[in-house]
């Protein structure tokens, strides 16, 4: 997948939080990553990245 911070400094520090425990993996830079989550772990890390913001 590809993430976006729309010009916020704030994508990758919540990535890399998102992605603790989950079977995937991502990087990037502040503004900008990219990341693959295993199918049976996506709903897990779309709730998880959601409670960061």
């Amino acid at each position: 997948m590809s993430l976006r911070g729309a010009g916020k400094n704030i994508i990758l520090p919540r990535l890399k939080k998102a992605l603790e425990g989950i079977k995937g993996y991502g990087g990037g830079h502040e503004y900008a990553c990219g990341a693959a989550v295993k199918a049976e772990d996506f709903e897990r890390f779309v709730e998880k990245f959601k409670r960061e913001f």
